[in-house]
């Protein structure tokens, strides 16, 4: 089916329902994962943030939005702009962040000092046992001298 409207043949005139679809059943060239990149980086990075993604997620945040972009670039139909579909993308993530970090327990702060656990490691407690093992033998061969 030709497109006369999209092709100019009927420029200045309404397009009809039928060339519309035929417009947009057209398959649009797919834009470079690059491009698509360096367009929405800074908004996502932002929006990320303002949708309550923790600073600590943030990179692991705006990687897993461009790879889920990456994976479906090919596959992306144009029924809305290219900014809204990544943008859409990004507030799924920024969902599954949060949640995620509050299934955590909130906050992770770095420990500041090193705690020694004062509980005896297996080292300590193998000659721990080692040492009640040959004091029970000591004195049971000190009672049956004795005996």
């Amino acid at each position: 089916m030709t497109n006369f409207y999209a092709s100019g043949h009927l420029q200045g005139m309404p397009m009809s329902d039928a060339a519309r679809r035929a417009d947009r059943d057209s398959p649009l060239p797919s834009p470079s994962f690059r491009a698509v990149y360096d367009e929405n980086f800074k908004r996502v990075w932002r929006s990320l943030r303002r949708l309550g993604v923790p600073p600590e997620a943030l990179d692991d945040a705006i990687q897993d939005v461009f790879l889920a972009v990456h994976r479906r670039l090919e596959s992306f139909e144009g029924r809305s702009a290219l900014a809204t579909w990544v943008m859409s993308i990004a507030v799924r993530v920024a969902r599954d962040h949060r949640r995620r970090f509050q299934r955590k327990g909130g906050r992770l702060e770095p420990l500041t000092t090193t705690e020694r656990d004062e509980k005896p490691g297996p080292h300590e407690r193998a000659m721990l046992s080692e040492a009640v093992r040959l004091t029970y033998e000591t004195t049971d061969d000190a009672v049956r001298q004795l005996s």
